[in-house]
């Protein structure tokens, strides 16, 4: 897994700890003028449910889900500050703006986020490890190595066979 898979489909309203599902794989096989076409008409239907219900966490969840894959990024960042102000416990909110950070090259905010997502769900392994690859990416070797540690010891494969090769 790359830090570009990262996005993940985090439900806003689950507790942790949570697994995820790739974000982007229920688009991979469409044309883009029919991504563009279903993207619009979810923006669209999001924006009516915010007009309708502007305190539900779980409709700016969704629709930073749909611009992360439409790669808006700082739309995406704006609608996960927004589902994670009106619910602080959504760490499926953090981790996917990691996501958009990470794409921005705003390393720091995306190691702030997995920090807050980690206080959320200190046993998911995912976050561990995909913070461990910021790390590595900023070359805090020994930052990365504790994170792939933990990560291993939780299970998440990647990190196993990254020690391995250690």
């Amino acid at each position: 897994k790359t830090q570009k898979d990262a996005a993940k489909v985090r439900n806003v309203d689950q507790k942790p700890p949570v697994k995820s599902q790739p974000a982007l794989s229920k688009d991979e096989d469409q044309p883009p003028a029919q991504k563009t076409q279903e993207y619009a008409e979810e923006i669209a239907t999001l924006d009516q449910t915010i007009k309708d219900e502007p305190k539900k966490a779980r409709a700016f969840f969704n629709r930073g889900m749909v611009y992360i894959r439409m790669k808006e990024y700082e739309l995406t960042i704006e609608d996960f500050n927004r589902a994670i102000e009106l619910n602080p416990a959504a760490v499926g909110a953090y981790y996917n703006r990691v996501s958009a950070y990470y794409e921005l090259g705003r390393q720091d905010q995306a190691l702030d986020d997995y920090q807050a997502a980690l206080k959320l769900a200190p046993e998911d392994e995912d976050l561990y490890y995909n913070r461990a690859v910021i790390h590595l990416k900023k070359e805090h070797r020994r930052k990365a190595l504790s994170d792939m540690k933990k990560a291993a010891s939780l299970g998440q494969a990647q990190a196993i066979a990254y020690l391995k090769r250690e």
